[in-house]
């Protein structure tokens, strides 16, 4: 598991009010959504963007594991979210997420 990827805190702040990763020189702010989580990766190139998408998510998939409990989160899709072009700043992208519970 690559180890390039650390939670950011802001200069000047001791407890961040926003959820921010950097990963890879990137800056990663992340929120849940309803099923998932939607990153805003400050990268506009698409494909860079879902490749860090994908680490994170892989990420925290390996940290949650319970397999030995029966439960793992299983990837469902990744979305890259339309964002009216003249506004894009970045890309958006919505990683989707189930609970597989084996019992």
């Amino acid at each position: 598991m690559a180890n390039n990827i650390r939670f950011y805190i802001p200069d000047g702040l001791t407890i961040p009010t926003d959820l921010i990763l950097y990963v890879e020189d990137t800056y990663v702010n992340y929120k849940r959504i309803h099923g998932g989580f939607r990153f805003h990766i400050h990268e506009d190139d698409e494909i860079k963007a879902m490749g860090i998408a994908k680490q994170i998510a892989d990420r925290m998939i390996f940290e949650h594991d319970e397999s030995e409990h029966g439960v793992t989160w299983c990837t469902v899709e990744f979305k890259i979210v339309d964002q009216e072009e003249r506004y894009k700043i970045g890309t958006d992208i919505d990683w989707f997420y189930r609970i597989r519970d084996s019992y």
